[in-house]
């Protein structure tokens, strides 16, 4: 292998790892976000559900509007509670996910660091090598 050959390996090795590091960040992100909203749908079903259920059983215009008002404020309410959610979950992510990249960055500069001063010494063995015949 040439100098130049095992610099641009360590290189593209660096790159492939980032880009795996990348798709599978972005299959996480996915995952927990479709988790969450067939979570967030499911309350919701069970909500009006129970709210038609309500509406069936009520007596009168004022029990209507009551029943009415409960449904509005419950989704409001889960509405708010699932954007704090979603808030969270990709808060911790990016917190996560940069405190692994932080790290990738720093193994890929020593590997990087590794790999030039290796091609260096050889460099400098092969010109000596050279010179010397």
């Amino acid at each position: 292998m040439t100098h130049e050959s095992e610099t641009l390996a360590t290189m593209n090795g660096s790159f492939v790892k980032m880009m795996e590091w990348n798709r599978d960040k972005f299959e996480e992100i996915f995952r927990k976000a479709h988790e969450e909203q067939l979570r967030f749908v499911n309350k919701r079903l069970e909500r009006t559900s129970r709210a038609l259920e309500s509406l069936r059983d009520c007596q009168g215009l004022s029990g209507l509007i009551a029943t009415e008002q409960q449904w509005i404020v419950d989704t409001a309410r889960d509405y708010f509670e699932n954007a704090e959610r979603f808030g969270s979950i990709f808060r911790d992510m990016a917190q996560k996910n940069a405190d692994e990249a932080s790290h990738g960055i720093q193994s890929a500069q020593s590997d990087f660091r590794k790999a030039v001063k290796s091609d260096g010494e050889k460099a400098r063995e092969a010109g000596r090598q050279a010179a010397a015949e």
